[in-house]
């Protein structure tokens, strides 16, 4: 019994494709791979389409965020300010209204003097833009 069931279980296994079939499937994919490879040879070579990072210049961003209208996660993209500060800032302004200026941000708990002139050059509101004009 155990050898009938032996070879109906290799008849199952056997291979769906004939051996000239497979050589021809196995030429196909490789011709593939081999065009990719060759295609890839020519760009990096006839065409020189690489991308140098190295090389490439830097990017200068111009960044102004507006501290009477931002929310709590636009203050965490300020160096030096987490989401607990950010998040003073902005109770801070809905209780006492707009900020005047940027040295009134010195209200916040948690805002000192260093912190005012780390930020100072990406903020800008009412009072501001005078302040910023000199950077």
């Amino acid at each position: 019994m155990d050898r009938d069931l032996s070879r109906a279980g290799a008849g199952r296994l056997r291979s769906v494709l004939h051996a000239a079939d497979q050589a021809t499937v196995a030429a196909l994919v490789g011709g593939c791979f081999l065009a990719i490879l060759l295609q890839g040879c020519w760009h990096a070579v006839f065409r020189q389409q690489r991308i140098e990072f190295d090389s490439a210049a830097p990017r200068s961003v111009d960044f102004a965020l507006d501290m009477n209208t931002a929310d709590w996660p636009e203050f965490t993209l300020l160096p030096g300010i987490g989401e607990t500060l950010a998040r003073r800032i902005v109770d801070h302004r809905a209780r006492h209204g707009p900020f005047r200026s940027i040295d009134q941000l010195a209200e916040v708990k948690g805002i000192g003097p260093k912190t005012i002139r780390r930020i100072r050059p990406y903020l800008r509101g009412a009072g501001a833009m005078g302040e910023n004009d000199g950077r």
